[in-house]
């Protein structure tokens, strides 16, 4: 039987991927909360939180953490293997480009 912390982990490593394709450096934040990946790449960096079958809303938490800190950021919950994902502070070229890896944006 898998564990909650290994499905997480398998969706984690999927996103990884996805943006190491197109050219992220991305680092992965084992077991933590509210950060689950890190991207960076060109002077860039954008925090990732990741839920499998998760709530279509941006948690409180994750939220809070790109205000108080002025961060770029996406949720992404993944829903029957699709891509349900809210861009936080990122720039339309951002936007576009995470729209390459993830599909258009659900949420």
């Amino acid at each position: 039987m898998t564990s909650r912390y290994h499905k997480g982990r398998y969706y984690e490593y999927k996103v990884r991927n996805l943006l190491k394709k197109l050219g992220w450096l991305v680092i992965r934040a084992a077991k933590s909360a509210p950060i689950d990946l890190v991207a960076v790449r060109g002077g860039e960096t954008v925090i990732l939180e990741i839920k499998k079958n998760g709530p279509k809303k941006v948690p409180g938490k994750f939220a809070k953490l790109l205000s108080q800190y002025k961060l770029k950021g996406v949720y992404i919950t993944i829903i029957n293997n699709l891509y349900w994902w809210k861009p936080i502070n990122l720039d339309q070229k951002l936007i576009e480009e995470f729209s390459k890896a993830f599909g258009p944006n659900r949420l």
